[in-house]
């Protein structure tokens, strides 16, 4: 540091443009030697842990080009739990594509885990976004995860949904 002094670059400090971002997102900038930033220079906003924009992606750059710009561009994952169908000795999940962001992710995943958390497998979506877990125990406690990838290389790995298999009306 040679005595510059850190300066904000949502305000005036910046030459010919106002940036506004939102609390999902914070900025990278470089320092120039006049202290303000010019309308030339590039911001690259990175998304706070477990957000990201509308794409999938977990930074973008902009250019200050002498206009206001609001950059509301990093937001909460938005999704509802999966949808468990359960049966004697298989549970079928279907999961919902995330609302947020609203480009549909490249690899849905679904992982299922025993009663003591020990991944047992992780499987794909098929074309109707459903797996089925089959061979599975009757009556029996397990926890489903979600994991949802994003071709702009954000991922986001949802909590654990606890489910049980049916009880075997046989015995």
């Amino acid at each position: 540091s040679s005595g510059i002094t850190e300066i904000n670059p949502d305000g005036e400090c910046v030459v010919g443009c106002a940036l506004n971002r939102n609390n999902h997102t914070h900025t990278a900038y470089e320092y120039h030697t006049s202290q303000l930033l010019a309308t030339s220079d590039s911001f690259t906003y990175t998304c706070d842990t477990y957000t990201a924009t509308d794409t999938g992606a977990t930074e973008y750059t902009v250019t200050c080009a002498g206009t206001a710009l609001e950059l509301d561009e990093c937001n909460n994952i938005a999704f509802a739990e999966p949808t468990v169908n359960k049966h004697v000795t298989a549970l079928e999940v279907i999961v919902s594509n995330p609302t947020y962001p609203s480009t549909t992710p490249s690899s849905v995943v679904v992982r299922i885990y025993n009663w003591k958390n020990q991944l047992m497998k992780s499987t794909a979506v098929n074309s109707a976004n459903t797996v089925v877990f089959a061979d599975l125990d009757s009556a029996s406690y397990y926890r489903i995860q979600v994991v949802f990838t994003w071709s702009a290389g954000y991922s986001y790995t949802t909590e654990m949904y606890t489910h049980r298999t049916a009880i075997d009306p046989t015995i």
